[in-house]
């Protein structure tokens, strides 16, 4: 749930900074995400954190059983991947672009957080 709950607040900052268009579906949300600021896109996982969440918290429900107790493998993994779309999220959000914050995100592995494509550290600051 905290996952989601910083990947729902990163979307209202992008609202907020008028990258993306304000909407009420969740995997609107999360499209707009990736088209504002061109992130690489897993239709199929969006759609299932999407329904994850929404169990969740209409019924209690996770992965159509007790929270805690993942029934399946993409469920259990599900919070690792919003994680990790949240690392690559997060610095997107000032504008920050390098190759990490354009990786796939749904998979386990080692990424480099390197300087941006303007060879700065940060947009608008000189790397030291």
């Amino acid at each position: 749930v905290v996952e989601y709950m910083v990947l729902d607040a990163a979307y209202r900052t992008a609202v907020e900074l008028r990258h993306v268009k304000p909407t009420n579906a969740h995997a609107e949300r999360i499209e707009s995400l990736f088209e504002g600021y061109n992130l690489r896109r897993n239709p199929s996982f969006c759609k299932q954190v999407v329904s994850l969440r929404n169990d969740l918290l209409h019924e209690a429900l996770w992965d159509h059983g007790q929270p805690g107790a993942a029934a399946s493998l993409p469920a259990f993994f599900a919070p690792l991947h919003l994680r990790r779309l949240n690392q690559r999220l997060i610095p997107a959000l000032p504008g920050y672009e390098n190759d990490y914050v354009r990786s796939h995100w749904w998979s386990i592995g080692c990424f480099v957080f390197d300087k941006s494509k303007s060879g700065t550290s940060f947009p608008g600051r000189q790397c030291r």
